[in-house]
């Protein structure tokens, strides 16, 4: 899933080298996650205006381009944040840039944040600000949503006034929960089934939830009863002791899942679980049914669908579970948007928000609702199948 450290950045040589075309601005704000730029271009561009500028940090991995930013954006910056997934791992070229631009003694503040939810020390090294200070913004990402971006937004407000003192506590938001449904679909007078819907925290908090809702919809009209659950990760035990809370109340006859790699258990001496993964306990098909970190297009030109990271992630590694592949569901979908002067395209940033795929989508509400019939009706009743595979992949008559 990750690159091996061979030759640092060897895989990052091989990407073709594009430079940047993004306008210099105050304050910049570097993140990995499509999710988070799109909350931010929302809530901060009302704040700051044409003095911020947003950035996705997939495209600094190549070292040229990385020295470029550096050189041609990132200097001319009054306060540059950077939340970086993998950290210096993943972004060795990037970071090793700021360190050159420290040494250079260039006015631009530093502030480089993990990533993901967890604290990474070996980040320090890269900040101008002391730790707590660092930890303090750190926990307004980590727990996201609206009113802790705001409380950012604040906290950047205290940094360009070089004030290091005075920032509020973030709000905790929970890492997982359920969403009452707001469909006007009406489900039939005879339900057919229960189905759950899992997907990441994320779109919660950053409310690209399109193809959650279009996906609600479709299975509505199936006649099914939807209760969609949002989860930083199904491996957190209390994500797990919530669902079978609710698997208590209100049973679920399958369960459609937006959520990639695998919660396996794997061996683990005598104490191993007997279980494949946690998903087994609920007693009911679960059916993968992923995003794509691509648009459509790129769907359709390539001939193996999906691109090799997202199979990995989106179907073998769930596999491993025991789901099965549905489809995708959704894919990456570009809107401009401006935070600068009108009709300026270089102070416009696009953003990446998912776009439900209808057509897909129905593909999965009907598997699913197929799967719901199959699993209600009694065994004596069901027609049973053995397909064998043919191999060699020749026609043999003997």
């Amino acid at each position: 899933m990750h690159r091996v450290a061979t030759l640092s950045g060897e895989l990052d040589h091989e990407r073709k080298f594009e430079t940047i075309s993004q306008n210099p601005s105050e304050i910049l704000f570097i993140s990995t996650a499509d999710s988070e730029l799109a909350g931010l271009a929302k809530i901060w561009s009302g704040r700051f205006g044409k003095k911020l500028g947003l950035f996705q940090s997939g495209h600094l991995l190549h070292p040229k381009v990385a020295e470029n930013f550096i050189d041609n954006v990132v200097r001319k910056a009054k306060l540059a944040i950077f939340r970086l997934h993998g950290g210096y791992g993943y972004f060795p070229h990037l970071l090793d840039e700021i360190s050159h631009l420290k040494i250079h003694e260039v006015k631009t503040r530093i502030l480089v944040l993990p990533g993901t939810d967890e604290w990474d020390p070996e980040l320090m090294r890269f900040n101008d600000y002391e730790e707590p200070l660092v930890n303090r913004m750190f926990s307004y990402f980590r727990e996201g949503g609206i009113e802790n971006m705001v409380l950012a937004a604040d906290a950047v407000e205290l940094l360009l006034q070089n004030r290091n003192e005075g920032f509020p506590e973030a709000f905790e938001v929970p890492k997982f929960g359920w969403i009452e449904n707001s469909s006007a679909v009406k489900i039939k007078k005879h339900e057919t089934g229960r189905v759950w819907i899992t997907f990441y925290r994320a779109l919660h908090q950053s409310g690209d939830m399109a193809v959650i809702d279009s996906l609600t919809e479709s299975l509505q009209a199936q006649g099914l009863a939807v209760s969609k659950f949002y989860a930083y990760s199904l491996r957190e035990q209390s994500a797990q002791q919530e669902l079978l809370r609710k698997a208590e109340q209100e049973p679920p006859d399958a369960i459609l899942t937006m959520q990639g790699f695998s919660i396996g258990n794997g061996p683990s001496g005598k104490s191993r679980d007997d279980r494949v993964s946690f998903l087994e306990t609920l007693n009911c098909p679960v059916i993968q049914v992923p995003t794509s970190t691509e648009d459509r297009e790129a769907w359709l030109n390539n001939p193996r669908g999906i691109s090799a990271s997202n199979a990995a992630m989106s179907v073998a590694l769930p596999e491993t579970d025991g789901r099965f592949f549905g489809t995708v569901v959704g894919f990456k979908h570009d809107e401009v948007f401006s935070y600068g002067k009108e009709n300026d395209s270089e102070s416009e940033f696009r953003l990446k928000r998912l776009e439900p795929d209808k057509s897909q989508i129905t593909h999965v509400s009907g598997l699913a609702a197929n799967w719901v019939l199959l699993r209600r009706t009694e065994n004596c009743k069901k027609r049973l199948a053995i397909i064998l595979a043919n191999y060699p992949n020749k026609d043999r008559m003997n």
